[in-house]
């Protein structure tokens, strides 16, 4: 048993334990996957329906487990219904155009890349990618946009939910899992883990192709953008502060990261702040975080979800993490 999961019985002993997040859902979520053949026509030829044998095309029974195990975690873990918590089905593309290096979330289906043969392979090598724009389906993510610090927490939290789905896959603890998001992704040859690194933002990469890691790891680093075309660049740079946040709350806390830290993150990120003793900011709009959310607000939420749900040790280490970033 994590440590901080064991002080927490300790400190609650005699108290009512908080309700379990977990319910059960009311029947599976269908997930496909569609070939477009190397056209840009979406959404292709079914290559997978749902309960479909594996095909023996890597990239469709990848793309196919992905969704599952997507949706299985959101619904073991947090009781939710599909990304949404509408059991909206999830549909993948792969063999999207030629040399596509890229994933991305088009409003109805992830279309997932088959590497550029330069810098990538196929995107479905690293789930944490795929899952992480598969989370633009959350409308409580959605409701951050895509700027400033609010776009930068919505940027940390879909990675964040990214890499518990892969943590959860594979069972693996805090301490064992590498926290790269992309890991494997990179062709040989270039110079880098991943795409971005929780354990220390800014030391993905350092390629001749790829340029340098320019992912924020404190406070001190954060930098805003006033011209538009670059506000997404800045959103994925400073979006490395959260999430070091995170990686060190759940290290600290110990065990799976979705039973302690992951619960903590998601319940600030999907339950209304006022009844929380001790928060304030601006959620931008009262019950939710909106457009106007800041990392401090952020942060002192999940401090006090951390005290509601597990007590004063994951109390204090959720502060901490935050502290140690500069953000409390």
């Amino acid at each position: 048993m994590p440590p901080a999961l064991l002080a927490t019985i300790v400190d609650r002993s005699g108290a009512d334990a908080p309700p379990s997040a977990r319910h059960r859902a009311h029947g599976p979520v269908e997930c496909t996957v569609y070939d477009a053949r190397h056209s840009r026509l979406l959404p292709g030829t079914l290559a997978r329906g749902w309960g479909d044998r594996p095909t023996g095309d890597p990239a469709v029974d990848d793309a196919y487990d992905i969704l599952v195990q997507t949706c299985g975690f959101f619904h073991d873990v947090f009781g939710r219904r599909s990304i949404d918590n509408h059991g909206t089905p999830l549909t993948a593309v792969v063999h999207f155009g030629d040399g596509f290096g890229n994933t991305f979330w088009n409003g109805n289906r992830i279309i997932i890349g088959d590497g550029d043969d330069l810098v990538f392979k196929r995107f479905s090598v690293a789930p944490e990618v795929v899952v992480a724009e598969l989370c633009n389906m959350m409308p409580e993510i959605a409701r951050f946009g895509g700027a400033g610090q609010s776009g930068a927490l919505g940027a940390s939290l879909r990675d964040v939910f990214g890499l518990l789905v892969r943590q959860y896959a594979h069972g693996e603890d805090a301490d064992d899992a590498s926290w790269i998001v992309g890991e494997g992704l990179l062709l040989p040859g270039v110079d880098g883990e991943g795409l971005r690194s929780f354990r220390l933002p800014g030391t993905a990469y350092d390629d001749p192709v790829l340029g340098s890691d320019p992912q924020a790891a404190h406070m001190d680093e954060y930098r805003d953008e006033p011209r538009a075309e670059q506000r997404e660049a800045a959103v994925h740079r400073n979006s490395g502060i959260p999430s070091r946040a995170f990686y060190r709350a759940a290290v600290a806390l110990g065990g799976h990261a979705w039973e302690c830290a992951g619960a903590v993150w998601y319940h600030t990120l999907t339950h209304a702040g006022p009844q929380l003793p001790g928060v304030t900011g601006d959620f931008g709009g009262g019950a939710d975080f909106g457009t106007s959310a800041t990392f401090a607000a952020f942060a002192e939420r999940t401090v006090a979800v951390a005290d509601k749900r597990y007590g004063s040790v994951a109390t204090r280490v959720v502060r901490q993490a935050w502290t140690d970033i500069g953000v409390l």
